[in-house]
């Protein structure tokens, strides 16, 4: 299934795509990899697993492809200091996201930017997680237990979103304020924005890009 346009603005694209294919589709995605990418993929045992490696980097080849105008298999990616991928020798930003069924592209070709998507199933498995006590979460507590994880999980995605726009990834999280959308957010010497946008149904998803 080819990605569709889940969101944009005038500088900002995202796009979704589920993370099944057919054999067909995979194939077609599978030979837009380079060796280490299609290794990788293979390197899992579940099926489901290769498949959805596979499916992630073959489209975010193609959508990176189409707007500089190469063959998939000409884009090369080298990593920052804290390990965000970029496209090497352009000046165009990209963050890439995966959950569970779904995975998702932003592309800017002027501001850096972070994606995230979110589903309550993967973050109540994941260490971080509080379990069912939000007393800690002071913002949370006003509302029932429903809301208070919608809340978390919400608040988890924007965050992400901000780490990755910035470039220092997750490992920044604890140092970034209760982001607000359309709001100014600073955090070390920097500055961002981040606003929620359309999610498949469960998911959250929030895209963040740094303000000049």
């Amino acid at each position: 299934m080819n990605p569709s346009v889940a969101w944009s603005n005038d500088e900002i694209t995202v796009w979704q795509f589920p993370l099944t294919a057919t054999s067909e589709e995979l194939d077609r995605l599978s030979s837009v990899l380079s060796p280490y990418e299609f290794a990788w993929a293979h390197s899992f045992g579940k099926p489901e697993a290769r498949k959805a490696s596979i499916v992630r980097r073959g489209q975010l080849r193609i959508l990176l492809a189409e707007q500089l105008q190469v063959t998939p298999k000409e884009i090369e990616f080298e990593s920052l200091a804290f390990g965000k991928p970029i496209v090497k020798g352009s000046d165009l930003h990209f963050s890439a996201t995966s959950c569970l069924e779904y995975g998702g592209v932003a592309i800017s070709k002027t501001r850096q930017i972070g994606l995230d998507l979110e589903h309550p199933d993967r973050l109540m498995v994941a260490p971080h997680w509080p379990g069912d006590d939000f007393d800690d979460y002071d913002h949370f507590l006003a509302n029932t237990k429903e809301e208070r994880l919608q809340r978390y999980v919400q608040d988890w995605c924007r965050r992400e979103a901000l780490g990755k726009a910035s470039g220092h990834g997750i490992r920044t999280l604890d140092a970034i304020p209760t982001p607000e959308p359309f709001a100014t957010i600073k955090f070390f010497d920097l500055e961002a924005q981040v606003h929620d946008i359309p999610a498949p149904d469960g998911y959250h998803q929030s895209i963040a890009w740094m303000v000049d």
